[in-house]
């Protein structure tokens, strides 16, 4: 998400007599006044705001498709293990974790680096990006999910795209929620562990925490990684619509699939506005609930 605040602020004056310090005539008092205005300037959203032009956002665009494909190639490479061998759940874990770092350190001076429709998400809900430059780029986010799995299938040999069964190669790469665990709450896996993914990425583009972002693409793909650590038996830790959709496309693996987009969405819905009612800076100047990167 982007620096540069974008959230409307309503001017305390409108409310309050600046002479008398009272109430105007419309009968609310001072102090509701304030309060009523602190929740309207967090809710306030400039959805059609200009991001810039076509091209720059296009641009932005296929930088999303490419840093995407990227966190599905080498996270899914991971999960080939050593041509024969199904890899650890660690090696998984700490593969999609250090493409989620290659792929922001990437792009981020291009696009931000969202690489998330869940983090754009996140980035409309805080003021960030209109709806129009969101949708650019979960387009190019879903595309980039589709070109990495399908250049991974493309070198790999068949036989070893499996999940574990030789047998059959349709669940491979592919995230499934855990039949132990059930549909309702591999959703609210994926919610809650979005949620703190989106949560950490607002805290991060806080301008207050900004001398602590050097090393932003390590930290959030050590996020990954220890989301992944303790998600992944519950429904694969997807946290992303992207990455898990190009896998179901290729592989016409659909089971479960609604669960890998409405529960990252509704994690970026919950991550980002409690971010923003709870934490966010009031002054338009100051407010940088804008993390520059995402997964």
């Amino acid at each position: 998400m982007e620096q540069g605040g974008g959230i409307s602020i309503i001017s305390p004056s409108s409310l309050t007599d600046s002479s008398t310090g009272k109430a105007k005539s419309n009968g609310i008092p001072s102090t509701t006044a304030s309060r009523l205005m602190s929740v309207k300037e967090k809710l306030c959203v400039p959805w059609c705001q200009e991001d810039g032009s076509a091209l720059e956002s296009i641009k932005k665009g296929v930088a999303e498709m490419v840093g995407t494909a990227m966190i599905v190639f080498l996270g899914c490479l991971g999960c080939v293990g050593s041509m024969g061998n199904i890899p650890s759940p660690v090696q998984v874990c700490l593969s999609f974790g250090f493409a989620v770092v290659t792929a922001i350190s990437s792009t981020a001076h291009i696009s931000g680096a969202h690489l998330n429709p869940a983090i754009t998400v996140g980035a409309v809900v805080c003021g960030q990006k209109s709806l129009l430059s969101a949708l650019v780029y979960i387009i190019g986010q879903t595309a980039g999910g589709i070109v990495g799995f399908g250049l991974l299938k493309l070198i790999t040999p068949q036989q070893l795209l499996h999940g574990g069964d030789p047998s059959t190669t349709r669940d491979f790469c592919v995230t499934l929620v855990n039949e132990d665990v059930g549909m309702f709450k591999g959703f609210m896996a994926e919610l809650i562990a979005t949620g703190i993914l989106v949560f950490m990425a607002c805290a991060i583009g806080d301008s207050r925490n900004a001398r602590n972002t050097d090393s932003t693409a390590i930290k959030f793909g050590l996020a990954i990684a220890v989301l992944c650590f303790g998600f992944v038996p519950y429904t694969g830790c997807s946290m992303n619509p992207a990455r898990s959709f190009g896998p179901a496309l290729l592989n016409n693996q659909w089971t479960g699939h609604w669960v890998f987009w409405f529960g990252p969405f509704a994690g970026a819905l919950v991550g980002s506005l409690l971010y923003k009612m709870t934490f966010a800076l009031k002054s338009k100047e100051e407010n940088a609930i804008s993390p520059e990167v995402g997964v």
